[in-house]
């Protein structure tokens, strides 16, 4: 995700470059981040990443003045569809990298993607403004943050 931001206009919008592969691009620094956690003797965990929404986040940096206009309104769907995919292998990904690592994933995803059937449904009401969790959201991800944590240390 990259902002553009021209201060003298205040303009500030988030979007996503639609032809860069951002999956490569984040398996690769993940995988950087792994190598240099493990070379100073970490235990690496990854947990699952949760979408966020252009159009409430957009929408609401506007309505506080952060930003004037939005130049990317209309390309929102297909950008948040991009990123959900984008986010469904990566999230697949840091599965699998767990998996090999031989530790419990935390599932942070999955308070804010609910599957129904073959479809995922995406519960945005759960971040505040598109972006941050409410507080309920924050204490649920504290409490299975937690548990997962300890399973982490039970397999040391």
């Amino acid at each position: 995700m990259f902002f553009g931001a021209y201060q003298e206009r205040k303009y500030e919008e988030s979007y996503l470059y639609l032809e860069k592969d951002h999956v490569a691009l984040i398996k690769e620094a993940m995988s950087d981040v792994e190598k240099c956690m493990k070379n100073i003797g970490c235990k690496v965990v990854f947990a699952t990443i949760t979408t966020m929404s252009f159009q409430k986040w957009n929408t609401h940096r506007k309505l506080i003045g952060k930003t004037v206009g939005l130049k990317y309104e209309s390309d929102y769907e297909r950008m948040q569809e991009r990123l959900n995919s984008i986010l469904y292998a990566v999230n697949t990904y840091i599965v699998q990298r767990n998996l090999g690592n031989g530790v419990v994933t935390p599932f942070l995803h999955a308070f804010v993607h609910k599957r129904c059937k073959s479809k995922i449904r995406y519960i945005y009401s759960m971040l505040v403004d598109g972006v941050h969790p409410t507080q309920a959201l924050s204490a649920s991800w504290a409490r299975h943050m937690g548990a997962t944590i300890e399973k982490n240390e039970r397999n040391l």
